[in-house]
């Protein structure tokens, strides 16, 4: 990081520093030429001061910032029952507090801002607390680098220049000092130090001379990196993996931590389970990081112990008896720890005293070391014998206050590492709504930047329509416009995975390629998983009582990253946060699957989005169609354009059709037996299916003076001519009028029957068109995939009739090979429907992709079939021990060091020129997907028959697939030839013909 955050390498730590400046560096701290500040081994802490409420603010870590800063008493309540680290941390603030409130109104705002704007970096100094170097006074020391300056509205941090705010403290402290002198207490600007000359140029020379051994070793001039050394140092342990040189090359830029590195996934895609096992583990195995900078780091920590061998603390009053201290000390602990028995611990103490080579002779000094921005505007740090001495001391300190406040450092990351808070938000956003707008808001009151990963599965609506992750990703981006959320502090993207839990662990350890090429994550990123605090109702036991779960026993939905802070990112410098400290507000709003049901219903959607966002913009982006009512004009358009005898026929086939069953057709024509015994049936004539009943009441009809009573009458009639009895004779009741199954209106005639029965039937029509219409498509596309994959299942069954094992074992391995992939060319053949060119541009590709991967191969099998040695890996890396590199002097060491320009893209890299561009994007897609299958089944075959034979035929069968795929052959650009394909020919049998 730069001196800006105030985090401070060791030199060997920046794998991007050049050897020449490393060199520069040392020879300007022998010459007595660097400037800096001492570094102490105090508490840190973050101050400012509120003029809006008169109050100190302190920050440990990012939440406490988020929240404003800690008052006076909620800083005490937080190290509570801490012991010396209470007293220090109260004593120093209640003092920094008093000396602020001793400056005119005007200069607390230019120092601090109005409301604790600005927040200095500074550490607390005081004898009770247990530190390695025993300071003997009590100070709160302000550094001279590291500080920030928050934006009061979002809490995050704006990267400005802060040395005047710092240079006006600086002149202020008199005054401040002023209201506190009287308790003993000081507040002081870190002195500015720089080193004393070296005596002798000998520690110069023999560093130097040890950079050079390892530069020699190596072949690295001046020019080379850091990480070209380690590097070098790594391709041993990688160049007898059984991967490709290209992945080779992959494993060493993971193992560096090089920013756009591929992740472990991406660089074992594709291996047999063992291989990417050993792979796997070999990038996790950190010590062989360590190991790599081992040299270099023993060369700059001998010279950093010469460098401090005159530079005391200015807070110690008695060097030497510190000195004798602490060697007292760690022979306690040597004994202790020889004696517990604890191989681990005992493991640590070795290689820690090994540093220090003889206790009783090594250089103790007063001051912890030193710190100085370097040409490069790095801070770096000088620490001699000071981290060996930290690490063994540690050890004996494991149950006093210090490591509990060390172990909530852990858990809280001290701001000063922390570059960015970086909140994850995965979700499927099926539409977005309110809901998320209210997470996303939530989620940047405590964090610097939040990423939105919309899932890339669809969502399908009742009515066919999907709603996609890039439809999600657009309307999101108009929500945040409407609601004035910053885009440079929320980042919208589709995710690569469909898991919302596994992605987030990808960003921690930079193995999603597509984040971390826009930045995720970045050195000095915490990142969080975004959980609210509502109850996952997955969790917890049932009430035996009640059946309900009881919220007593459920846990938040934050709980499932519980255990996230505790996981440690394989990159430099990025940080996992806890989860809980992050956790936002339950929206009490509806959800997504609300806001789906209103859409398929046609209901108000407004509910569910911003206010300034127009309802039709949700329709048009994810092209629903909105529910319209029915115009009634329409429909009495539609109904009064059909004559009558087109209502009649309607209504004959949709009533009288029906009830004119086989038996009922009986009856009407020939009467029931027992009754017409005596008399006639009811013989009038009648087209077949058409009720004769039907046909009187059609006669009736036609004249106007026939009432319904003469209709009823005469029914009685004919009713008693076939056998029944009617009381005609009687004079009849008014009956009680039955509600009508047509509705309240009267019906004078068969024919308002009918149109009525038509117009209901027209509205039922139209009402469901859209309906009928996705059925019928449904129908019409399940139907034509069925009958293509009938054609496609009848073509391999005719050929696929010998299911006995070819005498070839190529064609047995090609039949598997080809069950394998077939339909993955088929699904991204078939979907490239829009112009002709772009199948042909996928067959072109896919046909050059397969001759590019398998023609290399056999050049190689035939370069080890010779007698000429070949290298295993392009590094050059042989076993020799003058020149382990085997190169020349121009040339020693491939550089891994990210290029200035950018490396091409795999995409253009696969196509072919001039062929369209998105059959190319689909054949790369597809081929990613297969390549592997093909290149191991190639390799299996050893006999250079079988190779011959696998090779012809693979393109054979892939071309005969393309034909098959399409309804006549297209004209083809050149493809690869293969003797035993010809496009002109029928489908071709036996051998010559997979018929897959």
């Amino acid at each position: 990081m730069g001196a800006y955050y105030g985090h401070m390498n060791h030199l060997y730590d920046n794998g991007a520093l050049k050897f020449g400046l490393l060199k520069q560096i040392l020879k300007s701290a022998s010459q007595g030429e660097l400037i800096g500040t001492e570094k102490l081994d105090g508490m840190n802490l973050y101050v400012s001061y509120s003029v809006k409420e008169g109050k100190a603010k302190a920050v440990r870590n990012k939440s406490t910032l988020k929240a404003g800063g800690l008052d006076a008493e909620e800083l005490a309540a937080k190290f509570s029952g801490r012991g010396g680290v209470e007293e220090a941390f109260n004593t120093a603030f209640q003092n920094f507090e008093r000396a602020v409130r001793g400056l005119d109104r005007q200069d607390q705002i230019d120092i601090f801002g109005g409301d604790a704007e600005i927040f200095y970096n500074s550490e607390v100094i005081d004898y009770r607390t247990i530190n390695v170097v025993n300071y003997g006074s009590t100070e709160l020391v302000i550094h001279r680098v590291g500080h920030v300056r928050v934006d009061p509205r979002t809490k995050s941090v704006i990267d400005v220049d802060l040395s005047e705010n710092l240079h006006k403290l600086e002149s202020s402290i008199e005054r401040m000092n002023k209201r506190i002198a009287n308790d003993g207490y000081s507040i002081q600007v870190g002195a500015i130090r720089q080193l004393e000359k070296f005596l002798s140029d000998e520690p110069l020379k023999i560093a130097l001379n040890g950079i050079s051994q390892i530069q020699k070793k190596y072949g690295l001039n001046d020019d080379n990196h850091i990480n070209d050394m380690i590097a070098a140092n790594l391709v041993p342990h990688v160049k007898d993996l059984p991967i490709s040189n290209d992945m080779k090359r992959e494993v060493i830029l993971r193992l560096l931590n090089l920013k756009g590195a591929l992740g472990t996934p991406q660089i074992t895609k594709g291996l047999p389970k063992e291989v990417k096992t050993q792979v796997s583990s070999l990038i996790k195995d950190k010590q062989l990081f360590k190991d790599a900078v081992l040299p270099l780091e023993e060369v700059i920590h001998d010279f950093a112990i010469e460098a401090l061998r005159s530079f005391e603390s200015a807070f110690i009053l008695d060097p030497t008896k510190n000195a004798e201290t602490i060697r007292q000390n760690i022979e306690d602990i040597r004994l202790q720890v020889m004696n517990s028995g604890d191989e681990e611990q005992i493991k640590v103490l070795t290689k820690q005293l090994e540093k220090l080579r003889d206790v009783e002779t090594a250089h103790i000094g007063s001051s912890e070391g030193f710190v100085f921005v370097g040409p490069d505007n790095v801070t770096y740090k000088l620490t001699g014998n000071f981290a060996p001495i930290n690490q063994i001391l540690g050890m004996k300190y494991r149950q006093s206050e210090r490591k509990e406040l060390r172990e909530e450092e852990g858990k809280n990351i001290e701001y000063m590492d922390v570059k960015r808070v970086l909140v994850v938000y995965p979700g499927k956003f099926k539409p977005p709504h309110n809901g998320h707008l209210f997470s996303i808001k939530e989620a940047l009151k405590k964090c610097s930047h939040v990423l939105v990963l919309v899932s890339p599965i669809d969502r399908e609506l009742e009515d066919g329509t999907k709603i996609t992750a890039d439809q999600s990703v657009t309307l999101l981006h108009e929500f945040m416009r409407v609601e004035d959320i910053n885009r440079n502090q929320v980042t919208v993207v589709k995710s690569s995975m469909n898991s919302p839990v596994q992605v987030v662990f990808d960003i921690l350890n930079g193995e999603d390629e597509a984040l971390a090429k826009i930045g995720f994550p970045s050195e000095g990123d915490m990142v969080v998983p975004i959980r609210s605090d509502k109850l996952d109702p997955k969790t917890g036991s049932k009430d035996p009582e009640t059946g309900e779960k009881d919220p007593s026993t459920q846990k938040p939905d934050w709980w499932l990253f519980r255990d996230f802070h505790n996981e440690e990112s394989v990159l430099p410098n990025i940080y996992a946060g806890d989860v809980s400290e992050f956790a936002i507000p339950t929206y009490k709003g509806l959800g997504a699957t609300e806001f789906r049901e209103a859409l398929e219903k046609g209901e108000d959607i407004t509910k569910f989005i911003p206010k300034g966002i127009d309802p039709e913009l949700i329709y048009d982006v994810i092209g629903i169609k909105k529910k319209e009512e029915v115009d009634p004009e329409q429909i009495t358009g539609l109904e009064s354009s059909l004559d009558d005898e087109q209502l009649e026929e309607s209504f004959q086939s949709s009533v009288a059709k029906p009830r004119t069953s086989k038996g009922h057709k009986n009856l009407l024509d020939v009467g029931r037996k027992d009754l017409t015994r005596h008399g006639a049936p009811f013989n009038q004539a009648r087209p077949v299916d058409i009720s004769n009943a039907f046909m009187k009441n059609e006669d009736s009809s036609e004249d106007p003076e026939v009432d319904v009573e003469e209709d009823l009458e005469e029914a009685s009639v004919s009713a008693a001519i076939a056998g029944h009895v009617s009381p005609t004779c009687k004079k009849k009741k008014k009956q009680k009028k039955k509600p009508n199954y047509f509705g309240e209106m009267k019906y004078n005639s068969r024919i308002e029957i009918m149109k009525e029965l038509k117009l209901r039937d027209t509205i039922n029509k139209f009402l469901a068109v859209e309906r009928k219409k996705f059925i019928k498509n449904t129908i019409n596309e399940v139907s034509n995939s069925f009958r293509l994959r009938s054609v496609i299942r009848k073509i391999i069954n005719e050929a696929d009739v010998e299911k006995n094992p070819h005498p070839s074992t190529a064609i047995n391995v090609l039949e598997v090979l080809l069950d394998k992939i077939v339909d993955i060319f088929e699904d991204g053949y078939k979907s490239l429907t829009t112009d002709v060119t772009q199948r042909q541009s996928y067959r072109k590709h896919i046909l050059s992709a397969i001759e590019n991967e398998l023609r290399p191969i056999e050049l190689t099998s035939d370069l080890e079939s010779g007698t000429e040695e070949v290298n295993e890996i392009d590094i050059n890396i042989t076993d020799e021990d003058d020149d382990p590199l085997n190169a020349n002097e121009e040339d020693k060491f491939i550089d891994v060091r990210p290029k200035e320009e950018e490396e091409e893209d795999p995409v253009e890299k696969f196509g072919i020129e001039g062929e369209e561009p998105t059959g190319r994007d689909h054949a790369f897609r597809d081929f990613e997907q297969v390549k592997s299958e093909v290149v191991t089944a190639y390799k299996g075959l050893h006999n250079p028959d079988d190779r011959e034979l696998f090779y012809d035929y693979l393109l054979t069968n892939v071309k005969l697939y393309f034909d098959k795929y399409e309804e006549e052959l297209v004209g083809a650009a050149e493809e690869p030839e293969s003797d035993s394909y010809s496009p002109d020919s029928p489908v071709q049998g036996g051998e010559s013909d997979l018929g897959v």
